[in-house]
């Protein structure tokens, strides 16, 4: 990135917001391990560009429960869309940065980002 201004104290960031889900292993003794799902996103090698333009690498990893099978014998399936890409953006201005079609149903997955200017 030619004349790009690294941004002063900048550090990789990590947002993560979920849940831990029981998965049954083992039915004699009923024991069990863990199964992280919820959204998580990590934005790293953030860039200031110019004064209203900057760059980063963005990472979503978003999982769910399939619920389309409940009821159903068997461990619970668990959907998961990921993504990483390098993103330009004006600040102010939102985009969607993601989408995809929602394995499960007819919705779709979007991600909108939006960067803005901390005083």
């Amino acid at each position: 990135m030619i004349g790009a201004i690294p941004h002063q104290g900048a550090a990789n960031v990590s947002i993560r917001n979920g849940v831990r889900v029981p998965v049954l292993t083992s039915g004699a003794v009923s024991q069990f391990t863990y199964q992280d799902v919820g959204a998580n996103f990590d934005i790293n090698s953030f860039t200031v560009m110019s004064s209203n333009r900057v760059a980063m690498n963005v990472g979503a990893n978003i999982s769910n429960i399939d619920t389309a099978n409940k009821g159903t014998a068997g461990p619970p399936l668990i959907r998961e869309n990921k993504w990483m890409g390098n993103e330009q953006m004006v600040l102010g201005e939102r985009r969607v940065i993601f989408s995809s079609d929602d394995l499960t149903s007819k919705n779709k997955l979007q991600v909108d980002l939006m960067v803005t200017r901390v005083e």
